[in-house]
């Protein structure tokens, strides 16, 4: 029998063996140990399994909306895409007088302009350069033997709306598309991998075109039921990559190949552990300033396929070498690096089952001790499951969502809020920012910012690019009104302090960046800086038409996060340039502090506040008025100060 169905069958077994409750799921509902204190959120969100599920800002608003593409219901096999908006957080009392929080969330719209899907995988990029994120899925809408593979995209409308877009080139698979910028010119192309129409394990890379995809020839293998994951591991300015399946032969992999130029990549040679069933995720643990590879999975044993979780620590960006650190194994799950506690370094999260066989669910969370991770607390697990994380509440601190079948086999959409009190301020910005030019390639060079918990080598950076001031249309970083990145994720430019672009055509283009710690927060951008382009081969259409989206009126949002403790973002927009001031006064009229005083170009613009008066004194906790004068307009805003 060959080896793709084998597995194919193996896995189509174990779903119906957990609806019928014949895998003997078990979960853990530990009571999580200090200092972790997760605890389950009350929701109104549909329960859903098979499938996967994100956090993003899709509407742009500053909070994070929530995407199902799933099964959906208890014990349900039906398939559905539904998009949830957060509408904000109510507090209730629970029957043991304890406050707790509500995810107050409404169904907002459906991606129902393609089937639905089942066994599903969702990923976001904004692909266009509008400034908003789209996706792509993969998955398929049959639910019996067939599993016909699918892959969808769908373009946001920048309200949470989505509408369907063909991509007859990309050939469709049932397995993972990632998004990842291969070829350096700003935007988002495409790895997709899995088990194609023919049945057999593929591999593609696509290469993105002002949005028409393109085959790009390589020699990465062909696998499937496995992951993929882009870095740049040697720091030298472009996107590596990760893969982990099962080839067409049975034969199980674990690889990571270096980006010599687009399609071409010469793997990294180690010992890694063949993995299907997986699940691969890029962090610098050791906060060397190298990104290292968490990977999890099925591998053979006696057990058929038996989890396992690896570390494997990246010496250097010349090698890999699997760290001695003892993580119970999962597969058919997912492992994430994330900082749980927000003392700057990078713990591990674990949610799946322990074999294909028994499927013993749980979700672990291991604590970055320097020396090793400890093993510090449970959560109620899912098997099969997927997870994903993100400050839903915006406090400053990473919460979960996870989906998948319960003990009993029934679909449940968990969310569970992070109670860390340990206040995680946002990194200072970047500095020092430099340009150099050659031919249709600019490379752009930065000082390490500071952080107040995460050290400078283990930050990440987001660089924005654009025809315009404030614009990204050649490298886009979607934002919400706050400032907050639309998805919490590491930084698209990785731990190195410079970046590249190529095959720009001849014009001005100006470019910021911003700091991303390991618990997502981020800086504001850097001052703005400009280069020029005269002696380009590129054919892309450099825009001279005004900034898209230049603001009707003046606004002032809700600063980010408030209630503030160290730091807060101001986030504002000009609808004409023009002299700019942001004040704060406290409530009986008094100006402590002068934050902006200058002129400013019209569009989207942001601020920060440390909580200190125009002596350098921390004022009292309370609440003040932050004050917006442009022209003879203004706007106020309240922020409470609770340090």
């Amino acid at each position: 029998m060959n080896m793709i169905n084998h597995l194919q069958r193996r896995w189509a077994t174990l779903i119906v063996a957990v609806f019928v409750g014949a895998a003997g799921l078990i979960t853990r509902d530990a009571v999580a140990q200090a200092p972790f204190s997760y605890y389950r959120a009350q929701t109104l969100i549909d329960a859903a399994s098979f499938g996967d599920v994100t956090w993003v800002d899709l509407d742009g608003d500053g909070d994070e909306d929530l995407v199902l593409v799933s099964s959906t219901g208890p014990g349900s096999r039906t398939p559905t895409s539904t998009v949830f908006e957060q509408v904000g957080t109510v507090v209730t009392t629970t029957e043991e007088g304890s406050a707790r929080p509500v995810a107050d969330y409404r169904r907002l719209s459906s991606l129902d302009t393609a089937p639905d899907l089942w066994l599903a995988d969702l990923d976001w990029a904004d692909y266009d350069r509008d400034g908003d994120l789209d996706a792509i899925v993969s998955g398929t809408g049959e639910t019996g033997g067939a599993f016909t593979p699918v892959v969808h995209l769908f373009e946001n409308d920048g309200s949470g709306g989505f509408s369907a877009r063909s991509v007859a080139t990309i050939a469709p698979v049932l397995g993972v598309a990632r998004w990842g910028d291969l070829d350096n010119d700003g935007d988002a192309d495409l790895v997709v991998m899995g088990r194609n129409v023919a049945g057999e394990p593929s591999t593609m890379l696509y290469r993105n075109d002002d949005g028409a995809f393109s085959p790009v020839e390589s020699d990465l293998p062909d696998l499937a039921f496995g992951d993929a994951a882009w870095s740049d591991i040697d720091r030298d300015g472009d996107l590596d990559i990760a893969l982990c399946g099962a080839a067409n032969d049975g034969s199980l992999s674990t690889q990571v190949f270096l980006n010599d130029e687009p399609g071409t990549f010469r793997e990294v040679t180690f010992g890694g552990v063949g993995l299907v069933f997986c699940s691969l995720d890029w962090g610098d643990y050791d906060e060397d300033g190298f990104p290292d590879l968490l990977a999890s999975g099925g591998t053979a044993s006696h057990l058929v396929l038996e989890g396992i979780t690896h570390v494997y620590r990246n010496a250097a960006g010349t090698a890999l070498e699997e760290a001695p650190f003892n993580v119970e194994g999962i597969v058919g799950g997912s492992a994430l690096w994330m900082d749980v506690d927000n003392d700057g370094a990078l713990d591990i999260l674990t949610n799946g089952g322990s074999d294909l066989v028994f499927g013993r669910a749980a979700a672990r969370i291991y604590r970055n001790e320097g020396s090793g991770f400890r093993h510090v607390s449970n959560i109620s697990g899912t098997f099969p499951g997927r997870l994903d994380a993100g400050d839903f509440d915006g406090d400053g601190d990473l919460d979960l969502v996870m989906i998948g079948p319960d003990r009993d086999g029934v679909a449940i959409t968990n969310v569970f809020m992070n109670g860390e009190l340990v206040v995680n301020a946002s990194p200072d910005p970047p500095s020092g920012l430099s340009s150099s030019v050659s031919g249709g390639r600019v490379a752009l060079r930065w000082s390490a910012a500071l952080d107040d918990r995460t050290t400078s080598d283990a930050l990440t950076y987001n660089v924005r690019a654009g025809t315009a001031p404030g614009l990204g249309d050649v490298i886009s970083v979607p934002l919400g009104r706050t400032g907050r990145p639309a998805r919490a994720s590491r930084g698209n430019a990785g731990s190195s302090a410079a970046w590249s672009i190529r095959d720009l055509p001849n014009g001005t283009y100006f470019w910021s960046v911003q700091a991303v710690d390991n618990s997502h927060n981020t800086s504001i951008f850097a001052q703005e800086e400009s280069f020029v382009i005269t002696a380009s081969s590129g054919t892309k259409p450099v825009s001279d038409e005004s900034v898209p989206g230049t603001p009707d009126a003046l606004r002032l949002t809700n600063p980010y996060p408030n209630p503030m403790n160290e730091h807060t973002r101001i986030h504002y927009e000009l609808p004409r340039s023009g002299a700019v001031r942001i004040e704060v006064y406290d409530l009986i009229g008094r100006r402590l502090v002068t934050l902006v005083d200058r002129t400013h170009t019209s569009g989207s613009h942001m601020t920060n506040w440390d909580g200190r008066d125009a002596s350098g004194q921390h004022l009292a906790r309370g609440v003040y008025v932050i004050r917006l004068s442009a022209s003879a307009d203004n706007r106020s805003a309240l922020i409470v100060l609770r340090r």
